[in-house]
């Protein structure tokens, strides 16, 4: 009795053992570069209150960027993986991004009107569960790999012209991913390896709802303290002077961002092998 169980942990023992040399642990730092622009979202209406001859009057700053993107930026990856033969591994990435290009001046800007700047601070932390098709050779190997998942990600803008500032900060929203690429790697030694990879990701953000988190003037219409994002704007309310009720969240259709980029990275590679 005692020989079997000897027996039984000893195989388990053996397939732990047989399991863990096909796990490895990888770390990456890539720079994505925007490969698609677009008219910038207008989130929000950059509104101030300014004195006029028959009192306080609506003034619209431009901010609109019509070659806008904020999908370049570094991204740093870290993974496990296991290998599950010679030819297909598996791997979990985490991977972090924050957009470099941050400032965007209004353009083309508008005669007779007040053009202003906005500043876009965008993050974004994400798992990707990828699949890596792969073919070894002396001391290399070169593995084409796919993947798709879900990220949160956070917004903050600030807007500011000659005679305002204004910031607003968006609430927390899950994000979508899939991308592709190829990863070329060379063996430093049996367990370290350093890898190169080249490839394209893609992602659409929505914003879902925003606050204001500092304005500079003391001039701001009511309703621009909260704004909501929805598909559609039905049966919408409003007062006796036929007008939205101020003291409501304003009401804005969703846009979509899209951070569509391709990316050029390097990393080690660290394989548990005997």
């Amino acid at each position: 009795m005692k020989r079997r169980i000897f027996l039984l942990i000893g195989l388990i023992i053996n397939s732990t053992l047989l399991f863990s040399q096909g796990i490895y642990f990888k770390a990456a730092s890539n720079y994505n570069f925007s490969i698609s622009t677009q008219q910038m979202p207008e989130y929000f209406s950059y509104l101030i209150l300014v004195p006029g001859t028959d009192g306080l009057r609506e003034l619209k700053i431009n901010l609109i960027d019509d070659e806008f993107s904020i999908a370049s930026g570094l991204n740093f990856q870290g993974s496990v993986g296991y290998s599950l033969n010679d030819y297909i591994s598996v791997e979990l990435r985490f991977s972090t991004f924050g957009n470099a290009k941050k400032v965007f001046e209004a353009s083309p800007a508008l005669e007779y009107t007040n053009n202003g700047t906005t500043e876009w601070n965008y993050k974004n932390y994400s798992l990707l569960p990828t699949i890596l098709f792969g073919q070894a050779f002396n001391k290399s190997a070169v593995n084409i790999f796919v993947n798709s998942g879900i990220g949160i990600s956070t917004l903050n803008i600030k807007a500011s012209s000659e005679i305002s500032f204004r910031e607003y900060e968006f609430e927390r929203c899950y994000t979508f991913f899939w991308g592709y690429g190829l990863e070329y790697d060379y063996f430093l030694s049996e367990n370290f390896m350093l890898f190169t990879n080249i490839g394209i990701t893609n992602t659409n953000y929505k914003a879902e709802k925003a606050k204001l988190k500092y304005s500079s003037s003391e001039f701001i219409p009511n309703r621009q303290d909260e704004i909501r994002y929805v598909d559609e704007i039905t049966n919408l309310k409003l007062n006796h002077h036929n007008a939205t009720d101020p003291d409501q969240p304003e009401l804005r259709l969703k846009e979509t961002l899209k951070l569509n980029s391709a990316f050029l990275g390097i990393g080690i590679k660290y394989a548990l092998k005997k």
